[in-house]
């Protein structure tokens, strides 16, 4: 893997791994407590994620949703009314077998992708800072990370 951390090129080097092509779907989801979601078919998987998001946080939500399927994680939760809200922009014909949202940190699943998503975000960011500073020297990339 290359740092710093391009979360296309990820999440295409992902998808050969897993065998599967891998969708990424930007939406205006439709409530405020959910950040993304995973929805596997029986072929293909598609990482849905609002719109709104700052970059940083579009990131940390595609990668929390492939710490899903990297740990092949259940579904724990009613997502079925959010599916179907968004039903009309999934690939034609889709039919859904599983679906994780990122929302809330309750459960040991969310907390185990949550923090799957933060380390491979931290190591893609500390790569990032190490090569700034080795192109414009010593605090040059702290006073980026302000901004």
């Amino acid at each position: 893997m290359v740092f710093p951390l391009d979360i296309d090129e990820f999440c295409q080097k992902f998808a050969v791994h897993r065998g599967r092509p891998i969708s990424i779907l930007e939406l205006c989801l439709p409530s405020s407590d959910v950040f993304g979601l995973w929805l596997e078919s029986a072929d293909s998987d598609v990482i849905v994620h609002d719109a709104n998001l700052p970059p940083r946080q579009r990131v940390k939500t595609i990668l929390h949703e492939c710490g899903h399927m990297a740990l092949d994680h259940k579904p724990d939760n009613g997502d079925e009314d959010l599916v179907r809200m968004i039903a009309p922009h999934l690939p034609p014909g889709m039919v859904w077998r599983r679906c994780l949202r990122r929302d809330c940190f309750d459960s040991p699943q969310e907390n185990d992708a949550e923090h799957f998503a933060a380390v491979l975000q931290y190591w893609g960011y500390a790569a990032d800072a190490e090569r700034r500073q080795k192109i414009s020297g010593p605090g040059f990339g702290d006073a980026v990370d302000i901004f």
